[in-house]
């Protein structure tokens, strides 16, 4: 649903980055007229009740949400208006290509957020197009026995970080990774003992591994991974299971993690970020989902999970149970090419 105010605007039907808006809303009927494909719209015509679905060129609007889609880096064209207010910053070019939009309550996104979790009630028995829970073996993580053999290629992802097989006494040292079944009771510090999120994953015989993070100083990718094939219009969910693994009370230093999410194709538009902030250590060890949702306006996106804290001194964390969904329990979550 657009929720700003336009005044003779021309809305030509023209590309924008292969996504159509669709249900784009006349708020305010008490606005003059507006043209589109040269037709000369009345705006009562439109009220608070008509639709019409087109396509922008060159928009020019800061972040927000228009008809769910989520617009950056955009210029209207042929406006008779030479001037806009964005964002509540005032607007001129040297020549008349953009339109006016009101900037107070029309465009607020205070009820919609690209960032924000979906509801529950839209995710719960969703489709998904995305799921690595990194699968489950017999070896249990200690300085005797190996690791998951599995590399981050095997779930279809790439990392910066270093992986480790067997690591020196159990110990994954700054900027290296792990697939592990437990955490290792090396450090009195860590949480010890630790199983995996995943649900039903652990039997008398086997474990789910989890992904073991000793996160580096300086923002880097942890996990970096292109989709393809999404439904161009649609809400998706980006979210995964974090924990802090360092007990409370040991005044380590908390991971932190940025959620990205990117066009795939040049010049890589940015959909949405969003971090977790310092995650906490807890008494018990205690699994939490992080995330955020977006807006598909490409087939393919990269999804991105980035370290965020600057201490070496700690920042560790698991991760589990990564996953991308539809925000809908009737929508499809993967469109064929």
């Amino acid at each position: 649903m657009i929720n700003a105010r336009f005044s003779f605007v021309n809305l030509r039907e023209t590309s924008f980055s292969h996504s159509r808006l669709n249900n784009v809303k006349f708020s305010d009927s008490s606005l003059a007229y507006a043209s589109f494909n040269s037709t000369e719209l009345d705006g009562t015509d439109f009220g608070n009740t008509n639709m019409i679905g087109v396509e922008f060129s060159n928009i020019d609007l800061c972040t927000t949400i228009l008809t769910e889609i989520q617009l950056q880096q955009i210029v209207f064209t042929n406006s008779i208006l030479p001037n806009s207010s964005i964002c509540g910053q005032e607007k001129t070019t040297s020549t008349p290509s953009m339109i006016t939009i009101s900037t107070t309550e029309e465009l607020s996104t205070s009820q919609s957020t690209p960032t924000a979790l979906c509801p529950a009630a839209n995710t719960l028995n969703s489709k998904e197009a995305l799921t690595i829970t990194f699968g489950s073996g017999a070896t249990q993580y200690s300085s005797a026995t190996q690791y998951s053999s599995a590399t981050p290629a095997a779930f279809g992802f790439t990392t910066t970080y270093q992986q480790i097989f067997n690591g020196l006494n159990g110990i994954v040292n700054n900027g290296q990774f792990a697939f592990v079944t437990t955490v290792s009771p090396v450090a009195s510090s860590w949480h010890q003992d630790t199983v995996d999120h995943t649900p039903n994953d652990d039997t008398t015989t086997t474990h789910g591994y989890m992904m073991f993070v000793n996160a580096k100083e300086t923002p880097d990718d942890v996990f970096r991974m292109t989709i393809n094939n999404l439904c161009i219009g649609s809400r998706y969910e980006f979210s995964v299971y974090l924990a802090n693994i360092a007990k409370k009370g040991t005044n380590l230093t908390p991971p932190n993690i940025k959620f990205e999410v990117q066009t795939a194709t040049t010049p890589n538009t940015l959909l949405g970020t969003v971090a977790t902030g310092d995650i906490p250590a807890y008494a018990t060890l205690a699994w939490s989902n992080y995330g955020m949702s977006f807006i598909a306006m490409t087939s393919s996106v990269i999804l991105s999970m980035i370290s965020n804290a600057s201490g070496g001194g700690g920042n560790d964390l698991i991760v589990d149970d990564i996953t991308l969904r539809v925000c809908s329990p009737t929508a499809n979550a993967i469109c064929n090419p």
